[in-house]
């Protein structure tokens, strides 16, 4: 029995006249093997069926030139292949929430936007704590992480930050943080 990998994408499937290698090996639904066909003789049994020949697996071999292909209706496994990304895309976490903070916030505010971030860690959001730093702000970025920790310590004792020290870009820091 052949192993199953991961799904192509749809742009990169072949079929038919598409595919170039000189070999298919002709799989069932259950991914059992059902025998070695020249190329011509796999399409020829796929178009008596009246069904294609849908490439699912690729050799990294191209010398070989080998593929694995199924006898399948092509608009059904397009349409099997949408709703499983779709899944796929359903059951990953929810979005990124952003809290914004700027250097001149004080830290009772701080306080105040690090409960609204634990209800929202609690819906299991991941968030992006930004803080924004103007012109002259931007020379003292010590002080703005300084500031980014003692906001991710207000919230430790439920969440982590993805990152060891906040990440400086040109407009600020941030972190990423998620629930423990």
């Amino acid at each position: 029995m052949l192993q199953q990998v991961s799904s192509p994408k749809i742009h990169d499937i072949f079929r038919n006249e598409q595919i170039r290698a000189d070999v298919v090996i002709v799989i069932d639904n259950e991914w059992n093997k059902l025998w070695e066909y020249s190329r011509n003789e796999a399409l020829a049994l796929a178009q008596d069926q009246w069904l294609d020949l849908v490439q699912v697996r690729f050799q990294r071999d191209w010398e070989k030139k080998i593929v694995t292909a199924k006898i399948i209706d092509y608009g059904k496994y397009l349409f099997d292949m949408k709703k499983k990304e779709k899944k796929r895309i359903a059951s990953q976490p929810k979005w990124v929430k952003e809290i914004k903070l700027w250097y001149t916030t004080s830290f009772n505010d701080i306080e105040v936007k690090m409960k609204k971030a634990r209800e929202l860690l609690h819906e299991w959001y991941t968030l992006k704590l930004i803080m924004k730093l103007k012109w002259r702000e931007r020379n003292y970025q010590a002080q703005a992480i300084e500031k980014m920790n003692k906001a991710v310590e207000c919230i430790a004792d439920i969440a982590k930050s993805q990152f060891p020290q906040p990440r400086i870009e040109k407009f600020g820091i941030y972190t990423s943080v998620v629930l423990q």
